[in-house]
């Protein structure tokens, strides 16, 4: 190569170069904002499960009537009605939060956790944090 040759001529392309520079300052700002929504996804299910179903319980406990949960009749058909209505906003959340978190992942980050079988295994994760929602539910 001679002396003259650039690094664009030796690597094939310019990492040092104003482009390159803005490109990083994109990607970063881009994963900040990935982290914010994923903290926000994480936020919002957390509240639904940790505030929201001891509420319910106790509103339902306290209106009485056909939602109360009684010894002879356990808990009331109508209350799955709102435990449904939480898992379809637990797993909306939990939608968010996965694409959130494979935005801050790089390119080879992504391959080795496919090759890992990661994303398969959210799947059956995912699946379990449904039931383990229902069955805090019943617990409370």
């Amino acid at each position: 190569l001679g002396a003259a040759a650039s690094t664009m001529e030796v690597f094939g392309n310019d990492r040092c170069g104003p482009e390159y520079l803005q490109m990083r300052q994109k990607e970063s700002e881009h994963r900040v904002a990935a982290r914010r929504s994923l903290q926000v996804a994480i936020t919002r299910s957390f509240y639904v499960t940790w505030v929201g179903y001891p509420l319910l319980v106790v509103g339902c406990v306290l209106i009485g009537g056909p939602l109360a949960p009684s010894c002879e009749h356990g808990v009331a058909n109508w209350s799955f009605v709102f435990v449904l209505l939480a898992e379809v906003f637990h797993l909306f959340s939990e939608h968010l939060a996965w694409k959130a978190l494979k935005q801050t992942l790089t390119q080879p980050e992504q391959l080795i956790m496919r090759q890992l079988g990661v994303f398969a295994m959210r799947r059956k994760l995912l699946l379990l944090g449904v039931v383990q929602s229902v069955c805090l539910y019943m617990d409370l």
